[in-house]
């Protein structure tokens, strides 16, 4: 799966109007090597300070979600998803 597929199908889940996005599953491998399963949404509007990011995380192939089992920000790195879930729907992309 291309990372611009991928991007496309997670932004679907982005809320409407004021609702929360829907929760979806990503697998993928991070920086140190290891895999990570996490259940996230678009959208949220938790502890934020204002300032916005130092960086632009989609020129590194990052994206920022909240991660519904830590209750925190998370980058999910695109280039090293290896499964996403999507209600009943999941995309391989090996």
């Amino acid at each position: 799966m291309n990372i611009e597929k991928l991007t496309q199908l997670i932004q679907s889940t982005q809320p409407k109007r004021g609702k929360k996005g829907k929760l979806f599953t990503v697998k993928f491998i991070k920086r140190d090597g290891s895999r990570r399963v996490m259940r996230a949404r678009l959208g949220m509007q938790r502890n934020l300070s204002g300032k916005g990011m130092s960086f632009n995380p989609a020129s590194k192939g990052l994206l920022p979600v909240w991660s519904a089992d830590t209750q925190a920000y998370r980058m999910v790195n695109l280039a090293t998803v290896t499964e996403l879930k999507i209600g009943n729907k999941t995309y391989d992309s090996i």
